[in-house]
């Protein structure tokens, strides 16, 4: 990990920017993911950040379950690091849940103060206990809020998606729209042929 720098703490603060001042993530991962020297370390931060951003309803929906204070009584910071705690716990299946519980108490000590850290450890650690906490309740079909929160899309794209291609074809376009793309490669012509870049490779 490059000196002084957390993918984990990084990614609570390009949330919160993203959340506060409405920046675009793909511009912020830009600027700061040259930052770190392993590539290992960018694909954490990169996994983390687009990670909460299409899992926020059902992170939220766990969070609020489990915290013994409202969403909104949360400080930015706090509610940030519990989202990324929680993805980590619910979605990194290869990170130990007290590896997690760990690195998140010291991101929260470090970003919200040590009086946070024992109410993020609490919750993280009721999380770890109840994985499935985060799943949202499958909607009613043709209840488009309920489809949207717990798919992770506005509201009023979700609808406009529905009145497109209806409701069926509404929640496997949605479903899809949270699968991460395939890395694809594409060979530059005037340079090589693909079986001489396969054969490279």
């Amino acid at each position: 990990m490059t000196e002084g720098l957390d993918p984990r703490g990084e990614a609570v603060r390009i949330l919160d920017r993203v959340e506060r001042g409405g920046a675009y993530a793909s511009a912020l991962l830009e600027h700061v993911e040259p930052r770190f020297r392993d590539r290992r370390d960018r694909a954490l931060l990169h996994a983390l950040v687009l990670g909460v951003l299409r899992r926020r309803p059902a992170l939220d929906h766990a969070i609020a379950r489990l915290s013994s204070r409202p969403l909104e009584g949360l400080g930015p910071e706090v509610l940030q690091i519990l989202r990324v705690g929680a993805f980590m716990l619910t979605a990194m299946d290869r990170i130990p849940s007290f590896a997690v519980l760990d690195v998140m108490v010291s991101v929260t000590t470090r970003l919200a103060g040590p009086g946070a850290a024992g109410f993020v450890n609490g919750v993280l650690r009721a999380l770890a206990r109840d994985p499935g906490a985060h799943q949202v309740p499958a909607p009613a079909p043709g209840v488009v809020r309920q489809l949207a929160r717990s798919l992770g899309h506005p509201s009023w794209w979700t609808a406009r998606v529905g009145e497109r291609v209806g409701w069926d074809g509404a929640v496997e376009l949605l479903e899809a729209n949270n699968r991460p793309a395939p890395t694809v490669i594409r060979v530059n012509g005037s340079r090589c042929t693909a079986p001489e870049l396969a054969e490279r490779m």
